[in-house]
């Protein structure tokens, strides 16, 4: 097994996986629209994953084939907040016969290498509150409980 950045010759195979994590996550999150009816707009954010600076895509290999991906952003903070450049990091996602073996920690801890590499003095990101698999996982890490989003959707 292999972590390694991604480039844009593995579009096909992250857009694959990324697609069956956003169906996945359907599971935790009512709001998301079908994969099939938005796919369009998947492939355009991996695309802008791939070719920013500002945005890294690392990604778990067995055989050749991808199993797992981190993606990792760079962005600037507020001013008032005391950080200049902060990391987030979205769509942790391992398939599933491959959960259990200590993937997703080794993709955090590139993502978090790469965070120091661009300057980043802290790092966020968002969890579903019933993702108790992902909640350990970044607790591993230190990472703490630190907002509460509340959502709701308005029938027009």
């Amino acid at each position: 097994m292999e972590i390694r950045e991604a480039t844009i010759k593995d579009f096909d195979g992250i857009l694959n996986i990324k697609l069956e994590a956003k169906e996945e996550e359907r599971e935790f999150n009512q709001f998301l629209k079908p994969v099939r009816d938005v796919k369009e707009h998947y492939e355009k954010y991996l695309r802008n994953d791939l070719n920013s600076e500002w945005r890294a895509v690392f990604v778990a290999e067995d055989n050749c084939k991808i199993i797992g991906l981190v993606v990792g952003k760079i962005y600037r903070t507020l001013k008032i907040s005391g950080y200049e450049r902060s990391g987030y990091i979205s769509n942790v996602y391992i398939k599933k016969e491959f959960r259990g073996k200590g993937i997703a920690c080794k993709l955090v801890e590139e993502v978090i290498k790469w965070f120091k590499q661009k300057g980043a003095t802290n790092i966020t990101l968002e969890i579903y509150k019933n993702n108790k698999a992902a909640i350990n996982l970044y607790q591993k890490f230190g990472f703490l409980e630190h907002c509460i989003t509340l959502k709701k959707k308005i029938d027009n």
